[in-house]
């Protein structure tokens, strides 16, 4: 069976996202589809109704997100985002800017990781077990990461008026924004985490706030484009 490749600049091709019904790691690649003006759907599931289909050809590695397109099965949310960037010029040109391009995604995702494995869905953990990891996560994992990326923000070629680490918007631009939106702003626990963000990370914080009512306003204001997590 012949595969076609993946023409994402066809304005009459129409891809679907399959993930569930929320923003987490499908938010960025929603977001960089917006942005490239590439046409998508979103198939979202509840966690029963994936339960039902995760053996099937649809989802490879049994996980989403999943990008379908032109007949073809799309997994792994960075090798997505960065054909996306690739394709548009947005990929970081100098070794330094490739650098801090993959540092801010290795330091988010470590980030998520701590979030969601080790405290919010981690239910290995009784009710004051859980109730310390999100102490620790709040009191210290979060203070220690916000510093480290307002660090990095201030060395690299970013600024307040282009992107994070460059004149371009690179990967880490599209999974930075979306993954810090979900947790410092969307979740039930985001009034102690913003204040944590404005006294370790002021200029990253006025960076994403600028960046997410301003420029990208019209994917993170729309709730077609982005559905409201359910936790």
């Amino acid at each position: 069976l012949r595969q076609y490749p993946l023409n994402f600049t066809a304005k009459s091709m129409t891809a679907k996202i399959h993930y569930f019904q929320g923003h987490g790691r499908a938010d960025a690649i929603r977001f960089v589809m917006d942005t490239s003006e590439v046409p998508y759907e979103n198939v979202t599931y509840n966690f029963e109704e994936f339960g039902q289909v995760k053996d099937t050809e649809l989802f490879p590695s049994r996980q989403m997100p999943v990008l379908e397109a032109n007949g073809r099965i799309y997994n792994q949310t960075r090798a997505i985002i960065s054909y996306y960037c690739t394709l548009k010029g947005w990929n970081a040109s100098t070794a330094g800017d490739v650098y801090y391009d993959n540092w801010f995604m290795d330091t988010v995702e470590d980030f998520i990781q701590a979030y969601w494995n080790g405290w919010i869905f981690n239910m290995s953990l009784n009710e004051e077990e859980k109730k310390k990891a999100g102490e620790k996560f709040i009191n210290e994992i979060a203070p220690r990461t916000f510093a480290q990326m307002e660090k990095r923000f201030n060395e690299s070629s970013g600024s307040l008026e282009t992107y994070l680490v460059c004149d371009k918007p690179t990967p880490s631009l599209f999974i930075t924004l979306t993954l810090m939106q979900t947790i410092c702003y969307d979740s039930k626990d985001s009034r102690d985490l913003q204040a944590s963000l404005q006294a370790n990370a002021p200029k990253l914080k006025e960076f994403i706030e600028n960046k997410v009512t301003g420029e990208f306003a019209s994917y993170f204001g729309d709730k077609a484009k982005r559905p409201t997590s359910e936790y």
